[in-house]
């Protein structure tokens, strides 16, 4: 039957989420070097956490483990959002 879900592939959350990773990935490489191994690679890694715990979730389906594994997910944007709006700024003055 068509539309079933058989991975975390399948999943339209974890599609979107890897549409987020590279966006975010474009914008972080616009920013200072200075910040490449600091808030870059801060907000990179909290960006690719999200489909990594939402396929990690997949593979335990029921329980405790999915809904830990998708409330991690939850939390990352929060990990990525924070630096960048402190980033903004710095961001855009430095483009010319």
């Amino acid at each position: 039957m068509s539309g079933d879900i058989t991975g975390y592939r399948d999943l339209v959350v974890w599609q979107k989420a890897m549409s987020l990773v590279e966006d975010v990935y474009r914008l972080t490489g616009n920013f200072p070097s200075a910040e490449r191994f600091g808030l870059t690679s801060q907000i990179q890694r909290s960006a690719i956490s999200i489909p990594c715990n939402i396929a990690e979730g997949k593979g335990h389906w029921t329980g405790q483990f999915f809904n830990n594994f998708q409330a991690n997910a939850l939390k990352r944007p929060k990990f990525f959002w924070t630096p960048l709006i402190h980033l903004a700024p710095i961001t855009w003055q430095a483009i010319p």
